[in-house]
């Protein structure tokens, strides 16, 4: 991953940030109505087993978010040391 960094240019860094910026902004927004429609559902539906494993995939979809922010810190950190160069 290092290395791949190295060989972006400047701007496609500053681009993949925002990209993955709006894309873990919709990913957040759509984890959290999975899930709280989810839990609705259990609460106020007959049928609650459609809706256990839905809570889980919202859960395991969302363990996304933390690799996601991991990336950006990293090429905010290749943008960091190429400005001080």
């Amino acid at each position: 991953m290092t290395n791949d960094l190295k060989q972006m240019t400047t701007e496609k860094l500053a681009s993949n940030i925002q990209a993955i910026k709006i894309i873990m902004t919709a990913l957040a927004i759509v984890v959290t109505l999975l899930i709280s429609i989810s839990i609705l559902g259990y609460f106020f539906k007959e049928n609650n087993a459609v809706f256990i494993p839905l809570i889980f995939v919202g859960i395991s979809c969302g363990a996304m978010i933390p690799m996601q922010l991991s990336t950006i810190k990293k090429m905010k950190l290749e943008l960091e040391e190429r400005q001080k160069e």
